[in-house]
């Protein structure tokens, strides 16, 4: 079972959107692999594809050929950590991805909850926060989304659609997460989507 929530800041007056309530590490593992993998995923493709066209030039003409932005956070964040290093991009991903994990279970175990985004984020309640709703789901999946937050990709040279409804990686009934068509990769979300 797992326990969304939605939470007000009493003294701002903001109203987050749902959230996990994760009391658990195999709680946190789970959503690690299931949002946090997508969210990885998402960024690296972003960093490479406008990278890899940029990749073999100097330093000024690096800043001067960037004439697409990237989409994602985390491609945001590699850039960021890549551009003063000796070290590869792939290294830099990696450590940032164990960082992020280590600061999740360090807040676990320091409070005994943490709250969980689908984008990957986490945070803990503040004594200035109140529960406005409260949803038991038995599956881990975020309760507001919709067909609007599907999204099909395909890696750029790849032959396989695959499917996210937000920043979940849409699995079929048969573990099958990559399809040979993009309608195959719709169809298999919107039935995926019936089950929230």
């Amino acid at each position: 079972m797992y326990k969304f929530i939605r939470l007000k800041d009493n003294r701002t007056g903001l109203k987050y959107p749902f959230i996990l309530l994760c009391e658990t590490k195999e709680v946190l593992l789970e959503h690690t692999e299931k949002y946090m993998t997508t969210e990885i995923k998402k960024g690296v493709e972003d960093f490479m594809k406008i990278t890899n066209t940029i990749e073999k030039l100097d330093n000024e003409s690096y800043s001067k050929s960037k004439t697409s932005h990237y989409t994602s956070g985390w491609a945001i964040a590699i850039d960021t950590i890549t551009k003063n290093s000796d070290k590869p991009w792939y290294e830099h991903s990696v450590m940032l991805e164990n960082k992020v994990f280590q600061g999740k279970m360090k807040c676990l175990l320091n409070h005994g909850n943490i709250l969980l985004r689908d984008s990957g984020s986490y945070m803990t309640i503040s004594p200035d926060m109140e529960i406005i709703e409260e949803i038991i789901k038995d599956e881990m999946i975020y309760p507001n989304y919709s067909e609007e937050n599907i999204s099909i990709t395909k890696w750029e040279g790849g032959r396989h659609y695959y499917a996210t409804i937000g920043n979940m990686t849409v699995v079929d009934k048969d573990g099958n997460q990559k399809w040979n068509s993009h309608n195959e990769a719709m169809k298999h979300a919107k039935e995926y989507l019936k089950t929230f």
